[in-house]
């Protein structure tokens, strides 16, 4: 049976932007469930598992050449059973067949196609494909598979012992100072000391791998590595990956110089990133950071919040089939605008000040043939050529800013993906928290807070499921990456304001966490609570990537909550999950990112400071400013669940340092706080 033209498929009743996208190409897609396994196992057919994301470029574009390609359709709907997945909506289903992919080829990405018996078992995959590659490989499958199943089904069972060995039990190593010197040593050596980030194209903003370096470099003064952090943030930030007129960060740059990026906008790239900016500014009083902290902040509220507080996914790269058509630039564009001159006594042409300063020349035309602003041209060297002063230069510059601005948002908008990712919206929340920290500013609190009321109110389906998404139905899997990221975000809440519901709360998630997830080693925890029976291998998240992995944030929320509820337990089963994975992190940090972070905390002094008094916010806000990792902070509160906030006393403003259940004399002077800090740092 083919679909006759405008005809939808079974995808047309589905939520998701990704799914609805497919809904009208000629394959018969189904969603994922059990009707797509009968109709396999009924007829004798193979499933193709084709698993992408609205904003995904890539997948745009093997749907353009194969999906929406009546001859290629034609063959997947008489051969194959085919079933489309939205990977953001189903992580589970994707970590799944991208490790049997991974493990088949070497290599993952989206889309990814794999080939699976009627028994879910992959047998065959791959990402993108291009369209003769396509129509063989369908071809060769469904007449191999009609001949010699039981080859397939051998293969298939192979496949699987391997990803179940990747499941198998790490052996504990112990890990100490000298382990993580080991680890900064050999990452050095990927560092890019002309542009920031690795020494390699395509290049990635990974803000957790910065923030460990930040955090690591500022422990031990290592010049080398603050100053790479700091190139990294500003490179980046004036490159093409950010968006020069209106902010926020595009997902990765495809060359070495930050200059041309894939252009979706992923929230958890932006979220992550305000975060490592937030660090920055905190470490090095830099004005400009701030600047690009508050335009992040702007442009998610601008075109990633929705009206009821929450945070959508993601914005395509493509508007019409063309990648960056929103955001780039033919040079006669600018050159033919009649740009405003708020310095009409300096006679200058501003379309020729706006081409220099956004580096619009012949050198860094694109292959498409367009302009992809950025901002590595030399200011001085501008403001020299048109005998301007800072004041004026930055004048000329804001007003053309807003007219490039108002003459893009004439142009057709790339799509948004407006539904709610739980994991996601809780690394936003974390983030406008460590904003409004950083900056002195409660709006962006009252953003963060907005969002978790949200999630909260409309999440929830009970005290123990935790939605992954707004378009989840109840029998939909759930995810560690929600619950372990929503427990940071309750714990960073409480730090902001001290407010012990945000930590009773994620106790008692956490106690929930540990009921669902937890592996049967007892130390690790399952990427999934295991509701999916169609799915063969429960994997367990371990690498921190893209966002650090449900393991890494669940191991440190462990051991922060351990620390305040004075629960021994909870901090030692933190410190057998890193132990678990000394070896790895060792060979490769840039991957362990986010347990490297609890590596410091334990392998390093880590302190809980208590502030009592009137003074308790004033020298909390001052003490923050000047110390940036190995501490939690707590108020003095005489009825508080907190073990290490009640046994103070409240008679002056005090500052009390405690390490291990043991408190120093109280100090009255956040230097004097510090001090003691520094003399064991």
């Amino acid at each position: 049976m083919n679909i006759q033209k405008n005809q939808p498929n079974a995808l047309i009743s589905e939520k998701s932007l990704y799914l609805q996208q497919h809904a009208h190409n000629p394959v018969l897609w189904m969603p994922w469930g059990e009707v797509a396994f009968d109709k396999a196992k009924q007829e004798g057919k193979l499933l193709l598992i084709s698993i992408g994301y609205s904003s995904c470029h890539w997948c745009h574009v093997m749907e353009e050449e194969s999906f929406n390609d009546a001859v290629t359709a034609e063959v997947m709907n008489k051969n194959f059973v085919c079933v489309k997945v939205d990977r953001e909506e189903r992580p589970d289903i994707d970590a799944v067949y991208m490790s049997a992919v991974q493990l088949m080829t070497g290599h993952g990405g989206w889309p990814l196609n794999c080939f699976v018996l009627p028994d879910g078992r992959p047998i065959y995959g791959g990402t993108y494909f291009r369209n003769a590659d396509w129509n063989n490989i369908l071809s060769q499958l469904s007449s191999m598979y009609k001949k010699e199943p039981g080859k397939f089904y051998a293969y298939a069972e192979n496949l699987k012992s391997g990803m179940m060995k990747l499941e198998t039990e790490r052996a504990p190593k112990s890990f100490d100072r000298d382990s993580l010197h080991t680890v900064v040593t050999n990452w050095k050596k990927l560092f890019d000391p002309i542009h920031g980030g690795p020494n390699r194209a395509p290049k990635f903003p990974m803000p957790e791998n910065l923030m460990f370096l930040m955090r690591y470099g500022w422990l031990h003064n290592d010049k080398q590595i603050l100053d790479h952090c700091r190139l990294t943030l500003t490179q980046m930030s004036r490159g093409g990956i950010h968006d020069q007129l209106a902010g926020g960060f595009a997902r990765y740059s495809v060359d070495a110089f930050w200059k041309v990026p894939h252009f979706e906008k992923m929230l958890y790239d932006n979220a992550q990133l305000l975060s490592a900016y937030c660090l920055a500014y905190n470490i090095f009083k830099d004005e400009y950071f701030k600047n690009i902290i508050v335009s992040t902040v702007e442009f998610l509220q601008r075109e990633m919040m929705d009206a009821t507080g929450y945070f959508y996914s993601a914005i395509d790269a493509d508007v019409d089939g063309e990648e960056g058509k929103y955001y780039t630039w033919e040079k006669h564009e600018i050159k033919n605008m009649l740009f405003d001159n708020p310095l009409q006594s300096k006679n200058i042409s501003v379309a020729d000040l706006v081409c220099d300063y956004f580096s619009v020349n012949e050198n860094e035309i694109t292959a498409e043939g367009n302009y992809v602003l950025n901002r590595f041209a030399d200011e001085k060297e501008i403001l020299n050529k048109y005998h301007l002063t800072d004041d004026e230069f930055n004048l000329i510059i804001s007003s053309a800013v807003k007219q490039m601005l108002q003459y893009r948002s004439k142009r057709k908008p790339p799509v948004t993906d407006k539904k709610l990712l739980t994991s996601w919206n809780a690394l936003t929340i974390y983030a406008l928290a460590e904003c409004a920290e950083v900056l002195n500013n409660e709006h962006y609190f009252k953003l963060a807070v907005q969002a978790m009321s949200f999630i909260e109110n409309n999440l929830f389906n009970n005290e123990v499921d935790l939605l992954h998404s707004n378009n989840a139905s109840e029998d939909y899997n759930l995810h560690l990456e929600d619950y372990a990221n929503i427990i940071a975000a309750y714990i960073r809440l409480y730090e902001h304001t001290w407010e012990e519901t945000n930590l009773l709360k994620a106790r008692k998630l956490l106690q929930h966490t540990n009921k669902l997830f937890s592996h049967e080693d007892g130390v690790f925890y399952y990427a999934d609570a295991g509701r999916d029976k169609r799915l063969f291998v429960r994997k367990t998240d371990v690498e921190d990537n893209v966002t650090p992995s449900g393991n890494s944030v669940m191991a440190n929320n462990l051991f922060l909550l351990g620390k305040y509820f004075d629960h021994q337990e909870m901090i030692d089963r933190s410190q057998k999950m890193v132990e678990r994975l000394t070896e790895e992190i060792m060979a490769y940090g840039g991957a362990y990112a986010n347990w490297a972070n609890l590596m410091i905390r334990t392998s390093h002094p880590f302190y809980e400071v208590v502030f009592t008094g009137e003074k308790s916010c004033e020298n909390n806000s001052d003490f923050k400013s000047k110390v940036f990792a190995n501490y939690l902070t707590a108020r003095y509160k005489k009825d508080s669940l907190l073990p290490l906030a009640r046994t103070q006393t409240d008679d002056d403003s005090y500052i009390y340092i405690c390490r291990n259940n043991s408190c120093l004399l109280p100090v009255k002077s956040v230097d004097d706080a510090i001090e003691l800090i520094f003399k064991e740092k």
